[in-house]
């Protein structure tokens, strides 16, 4: 049987089992901040990915806006963030492209998992705003997306 390859790049624990993707996106699709979609400019894109790599205390990533062997699919690696088409160049996708990153830089690496979720709660709420963080949590709730303890400062 052959191993079918789901993951774009070069990722941390491809193995790992995203057990709750279509969960996590069935969540985002219900939040009113995923309609307020302005396309950023390249400057701006590249400004807000540093205040969340700082913020985060991560290596910022390599931006890239051209698609991957020509698949328009926004993904991130650990070193890079990819948003290869305009819709991808807004705040609720980079936040959503970011948490990966953070994700995958300091582990444990769970696409969608736990962790993650949790860091994705996190970058929401710093950097879109409370009502926002709490519109996914209770979305997370309700669709139940696992995610662990939040802490907010």
């Amino acid at each position: 049987r052959s191993m079918v390859r789901t993951y774009l790049g070069d990722i941390p624990n491809p193995h790992v089992r995203d057990f709750q993707r279509k969960r996590l996106y069935d969540a985002e699709v219900t939040c009113e901040f995923w309609d307020n979609i302005n396309i950023l400019t390249l400057d701006e894109i590249d400004s807000f990915i540093t205040d969340i790599a700082i913020w985060a205390n991560i290596k910022k990533p390599d931006i890239l806006v051209q698609g991957h062997e020509d698949i328009p699919t926004a993904y991130a690696t650990p070193t890079e963030i990819v948003l290869p088409f305009p819709l991808a160049q807004s705040i609720p996708f980079i936040c959503h492209e970011m948490s990966h990153v953070i994700n995958y830089q300091r582990g444990p690496a769970d696409h969608h998992g736990s962790n993650f979720a949790k860091v994705y709660l996190e970058v929401v709420n710093t950097f879109v705003g409370k009502e926002s963080y709490d519109e996914l949590k209770t979305a997370f709730d309700h669709l139940r997306v696992r995610y662990e303890e939040v802490i907010l400062v």
